[in-house]
């Protein structure tokens, strides 16, 4: 790889590891300033186990997942519209707007801490903060050969892993207003970096004008995912493996102050466990285990992992089963890089925009979807109605285990619908031919041969390029 292929890879993922670093540092901040806006009085939670503080903390939980609910709602919308327009007019827009509305709701938490305002501007604003995820996949997807994609996905996510241990882990300890600032500096310093780095798509590569017309309608935009077996079965995995990763974020943190009386000074050492998982799982052995067992292989090792992580947290009660839980969600992440390029190397590069924003859209709204479920649940199972009569905060990872199991089997039907040699995975199309050529596949996976799974036959399904 040339020095300059090296810097523009360098200059991407240390703007990812900025906007991840806010992210993360507002996402372990975000339960207690909620929990704190809604105690009654404010310092009910001085006593963890009085009725007004677990009150709060059922408040804070629902309030939260309703948030999240509407994000996946709005992304559902306009998340794959702008993800096709972006494949006519570029992914500079869309990337840099996406990262600005996170940071408008990150400047919200300061001024509510501050006193300025109630929360209810920031879970407005967070409700259109879902469009960062497809932006930056858009941009991974144009600028990585389809071979590569995996391995790429997981270094977008190592940078979030990365992010973990630099924002919430060693910010733990101080106070939640400074820590919410750092969140707003470093979600500018992103969207500068973003700025300085220019677009992805090449004019070359971007569709014309005139093609992009119907893709404002959400129907016409998301029609691609039941183009095909294979998109309809992506789409239920990809709604199956986030349900999980979305209501762990919701609940983990409430979960340890609720069943182990943890505060968040020292939760984040469980947070810290995750993320150097996470970090070796991409870094070392993505890369590997691509290589020598395919795609969907890796797929099924993640939800595996994830399946073992759900049942350590959900019937273990003891800090050690948190520990190996935190471990077994290492190796979990290893799904969405897996389901991410499986989800590329379908479409041709001309589409990535409308695949990633269509695809993501139904990601977002399991993103969405998750906390508002988990959240929920929690509520119920924390609050002073609760069916066991006392808190009974690991029941919810039952939800986990219901999901993942059915998400299992549908990924091993994978196989069947996936055209070309079976060692590639997924289809391939190159970047510089049309996707509908009828070339045969490649020794080196470069080109899947035209076939009802494969791209060209995806878009002759679809309704809008029929159109």
């Amino acid at each position: 790889m040339s020095r300059r292929l090296w810097l523009r890879k360098l200059h991407f993922y240390s703007t990812s590891l900025c906007n991840g670093f806010a992210l993360c540092t507002l996402l372990l901040q975000l339960p207690d300033i909620a929990v704190q806006a809604y105690a009654d009085p404010p310092d009910a939670c001085n006593s963890p186990h009085s009725v007004a503080c677990r009150t709060a903390r059922s408040q804070a939980s629902l309030v939260i997942g309703l948030s999240n609910g509407a994000k996946a709602f709005v992304a559902l919308l306009i998340g794959p519209a702008l993800g096709a327009l972006s494949d006519v007019h570029g992914r500079q827009f869309f990337w840099i707007g996406s990262q600005l509305i996170c940071a408008i709701s990150y400047v919200f938490v300061v001024l509510h801490l501050l006193g300025y305002c109630s929360l209810f501007p920031f879970f407005f604003v967070n409700a259109f903060s879902g469009l960062l995820l497809p932006a930056s996949l858009a941009v991974v997807a144009d600028e990585n050969k389809p071979e590569n994609r995996a391995t790429a996905f997981g270094l977008l996510i190592a940078t979030l892993d990365v992010s973990i241990l630099i924002g919430p882990v060693l910010l733990a300890g101080v106070s939640l207003l400074l820590a919410s600032g750092l969140a707003v500096v470093g979600s500018f310093v992103g969207i500068a970096l973003s700025v300085a780095y220019g677009e992805s798509l090449p004019h070359a590569q971007r569709l014309p004008a005139s093609s992009g017309s119907l893709h404002w309608r959400p129907d016409v935009a998301l029609s691609i995912l039941k183009s095909s077996p294979l998109f309809r079965r992506l789409s239920f995995i990809i709604v199956a493996s986030t349900l999980p990763m979305a209501g762990l974020q919701q609940c983990f943190l409430l979960f340890l102050e609720t069943a182990y009386d943890l505060p968040r000074s020292k939760a984040g050492g469980f947070f810290a466990i995750l993320a150097i998982g996470g970090l070796v799982v991409q870094v070392a052995l993505l890369p590997i285990l691509v290589r020598r067992c395919g795609v969907i292989y890796v797929l099924l090792i993640g939800l595996l992992m994830q399946l073992a992580q759900s049942l350590a947290l959900g019937c273990i009660h003891s800090q050690s089963a948190v520990v190996v839980g935190c471990l077994f969600g290492g190796f979990s992440s290893l799904v969405f890089p897996s389901v991410s390029a499986l989800k590329a190397n379908a479409a041709p590069p001309a589409e990535q925009g409308r695949v990633q924003g269509a695809v993501s859209a139904l990601q977002n709204f399991a993103l969405g979807i998750g906390p508002l479920l988990y959240g929920g649940v929690f509520s119920f199972l924390v609050g002073p109605h609760s069916p066991m009569g006392r808190p009974f905060p690991e029941g919810v990872f039952v939800v986990s285990v219901l999901v993942i199991v059915p998400d299992g089997v549908v990924s091993r039907s994978l196989w069947q619908y996936l055209p070309g040699n079976v060692e590639c995975d997924v289809p391939i199309p190159r970047r510089d031919v049309s996707a509908f050529s009828t070339q045969p596949l490649d020794k080196d996976c470069g080109q899947s041969p035209l076939s009802p799974a494969s791209p060209a036959a995806l878009l002759a399904d679809d309704p809008v390029r029929g159109a």
